[in-house]
């Protein structure tokens, strides 16, 4: 059941039938989904089929009951997520102490933890960095975010751990003096700003700042991304123009009602051109192409926004502060 549930604290009703679209809700990063006590906030939530053992809530201070998407089931939605840069208490003690996420919460719920001078027993507790916190007498204040940039090898995964293929956080390492080793401490905290295949190569951005990462991956703010595309089948020099225009309309992909948003075509030459897309649709350079007859064999993304790969391949750096600063708001 969800941590509402479960701490008592806010009573979840079951409301009337489906009036909203969950999927535009998702999209716009407003919806906070539980199933079997497994909660994360993700824009592939659409994808999860709801029944009457699904839940869908926010774990923070406000909450608004809306309907429900359909019987047993439940929605909440947030008006300030994402409005300010506050985040939840039990994330704060993880980013300011050593403790894990399991040996905070403990804290939390035993009493331990202050908020402005009052006793918090709530996990999800929304808090800022204005605020005063206090664990064990002890003032604590977070450690700055980190903001990354890697240059991603193929045949890695987006993921903090290795699964059928290596995580590409095997990367996050440093050279000691001893030429040996060091990852980066903290390492559980990060996370992609954008995900690439295991196949695809190319500029990988990694933080642990979730606003960050909302700015970057949310929809309506058309965030460019620069791709360089190896085709199967090489695209006639008479028929460039009529392709570029192609992408520029919109092109019609396999399972979905809306054509893509304008893309621009570069071609390079016949089996190599430069794609520059504002959206992130699933596998989606492959399946445009796809839907002009071609197939895609290699690919490498090399722009995000104004930011650009200049690093060789399976190398990172931190980001520059005004690279940081293009997605702050």
């Amino acid at each position: 059941m969800s941590i509402c549930q479960n701490r008592g604290k806010r009573k979840l009703a079951e409301l009337g039938a489906l009036t909203i679209d969950l999927r535009f809700l998702i999209v716009q990063g407003v919806i906070y989904l539980s199933c079997f006590g497994n909660r994360a906030l993700s824009t592939d939530y659409h994808k999860m089929p709801l029944n009457e053992y699904s839940l869908v809530a926010f774990v923070v201070d406000s909450l608004m009951p809306i309907q429900s998407l359909q019987h047993h089931s439940y929605v909440w939605v947030s008006n300030n997520l994402y409005e300010d840069d506050s985040m939840r208490l039990d994330k704060f003690i993880c980013k300011s102490t050593e403790l894990s996420k399991t040996e905070a919460i403990q804290r939390i719920c035993a009493g331990l933890v202050m908020v402005n001078s009052e006793i918090i027993i709530d996990e999800s507790t929304q808090v800022h960095e204005n605020n005063t916190i206090i664990m064990n007498g002890e003032k604590l204040a977070a450690r700055p975010f980190r903001y990354l940039l890697m240059h991603k090898p193929a045949n890695t995964i987006c993921s903090n751990v290795d699964g059928d293929y290596p995580s590409l956080f095997n990367h996050l390492a440093t050279q000691t003096a001893a030429d040996k080793k060091s990852f980066i401490e903290n390492m559980d905290e990060l996370h992609i700003a954008g995900r690439l295949d295991v196949d695809t190569t190319g500029l990988v951005l990694i933080t642990d700042d979730g606003r960050w990462t909302y700015n970057i991956t949310r929809p309506d703010k058309h965030c460019s991304k620069v791709y360089r595309v190896g085709l199967s089948y090489g695209i006639p020099a008479e028929k460039a123009e009529e392709v570029v225009a192609q992408f520029k309309d919109g092109l019609q992909l396999q399972g979905e009602k809306q054509l893509t948003l304008p893309a621009t075509l570069i071609v390079i030459s016949p089996k190599e051109v430069l794609l520059t897309i504002t959206e992130g649709k699933y596998h989606q350079v492959k399946r445009m192409f796809a839907a002009i007859g071609n197939r895609v064999l290699t690919l490498h993304r090399e722009k995000i926004g104004s930011i650009q790969l200049d690093i060789q391949e399976g190398q990172w750096r931190y980001l520059a502060a005004d690279e940081i600063n293009l997605f702050m708001r």
